[in-house]
């Protein structure tokens, strides 16, 4: 497999005190970043795309999936070219984002 698509976007923050209490060592409340996670790969022997999304928490060195938006895994026959197919995860990257933004608001699981 060739990656040809590995990008990770800061789509918010969350505040409450998901997953732990919310509170750290200094008694203020922890600021979770959520990020919207992309990897596409071409497998070589039959010219198929592998798309993989999914959102994730981080505070400091500490990652989690976030709950509210269900990872996904697409495979798509690939275009002609390594550029056409790259502009085309980049579009299936941005529309990840925004769903993910909209279920993140909603409060609701995939």
């Amino acid at each position: 497999m060739k990656t040809i698509f590995d990008c990770e976007t800061e789509i918010g923050t969350r505040e409450q005190d998901w997953p732990h209490n919310g509170a750290s060592k200094n008694s203020e409340v922890d600021v979770w970043r959520i990020y919207a996670h992309t990897k596409a790969a071409l497998t070589r022997a039959r010219g198929m795309l592998k798309i993989e999304q999914r959102c994730f928490l981080r505070l400091g060195q500490e990652v989690s999936d976030d709950p509210s938006v269900k990872p996904d895994i697409m495979i798509e026959r690939a275009h002609e070219t390594d550029a056409q197919s790259l502009a085309m995860v980049q579009q299936v990257h941005q529309q990840f984002i925004d769903r993910a933004r909209q279920q993140i608001a909603d409060g609701c699981p995939a």
